[in-house]
């Protein structure tokens, strides 16, 4: 088997450069397994034919953005190293079972509801790109409208789904940008380098796409869905001596804008 089309590097503990003398341990390792790969692409270990596809399944499905493989409803831990046994070159690959460790950082820090970041998480990241970036962003506000009337009309398992509904919308159109449930029916999003027409274009979509949802309820179908938007695009130079005073100052001013889509109809947005 070659894995030539898998190219990637990481750190690894020393303690694998001695898998080669450890065969019988390595087969009964629990929650890891190992790659041992020779300098022609060549898997030498492991031998047992079900663990070395198992093995090049979980190394197909490694995503390097988020530094870990999920493969058969598992979270795995990639690491790799270059090392050398009499005179030949061989890469080792280990992948560790870390699924509890991703289902407890997962209710850490999303929302479990909505499946987008929770507020602490999101102003947290928020702050830390605030304090880091010197690129233009946009701060926007989402809120859904009417909330209260749709969860007396359909019950609140129906405002529950509509949330759901919105999360999955969010997460799937904003997925390269920084998304939260500030709380209740409102969301908080921040887009990185982004001018105001640009933030404008990608919330429209999102804007039009959440006021085509139709989901089914009893024997109801709740189609009258719409949000309001308000965006603070940040092109200019601020103080980031105090980066909780400025981030909330740029939270305000994208509510401001809310508060007007609001008062002016709502279902639109509204930039400050």
């Amino acid at each position: 088997v070659n894995i030539s089309n898998y190219k990637h590097i990481i750190s690894c503990d020393t303690i694998w450069r001695y898998a080669m003398n450890y065969e019988t341990i390595l087969n009964n390792l629990d929650g890891i397994f190992i790659l041992v790969i020779d300098q022609d692409n060549n898997i030498i270990y492991p031998k047992i034919e079900k663990i070395k596809d198992k093995c090049i399944n979980i190394y197909k499905n490694y995503l390097k953005d988020e530094d870990y493989c999920y493969h058969e409803s598992k979270y795995y831990k990639l690491n790799e190293v270059m090392y050398y046994e009499n005179n030949e070159q061989y890469k080792l690959i280990s992948f560790q079972d870390i699924t509890e460790y991703k289902v407890m950082e997962k209710k850490y820090k999303f929302d479990s509801l909505t499946t987008v970041l929770n507020r602490n998480t999101i102003l947290n990241k928020i702050d830390n790109y605030l304090s880091n970036t010197n690129e233009q962003f946009s701060i926007i506000m989402i809120d859904i409208d009417d909330f209260k009337k749709l969860n007396d009309t359909y019950g609140h398992i129906a405002g529950d789904l509509i949330l759901k509904k919105i999360g999955k919308i969010l997460n799937e159109q904003l997925k390269y940008y920084l998304i939260g449930r500030y709380g209740g029916e409102e969301f908080i999003i921040l887009i990185e380098n982004s001018d105001k027409n640009h933030s404008i274009k990608i919330m429209e979509e999102i804007r039009q796409k959440i006021a085509d949802i139709s989901i089914k309820h009893h024997n109801s179908t709740i189609n009258n869905i719409t949000i309001s938007c308000g965006i603070h695009n940040v092109d200019y130079i601020y103080n980031k001596s105090n980066i909780e005073k400025i981030r909330d100052e740029f939270i305000n001013y994208a509510d401001i804008a809310l508060y007007k889509s609001k008062k002016n109809g709502k279902n639109q947005i509204t930039v400050y």
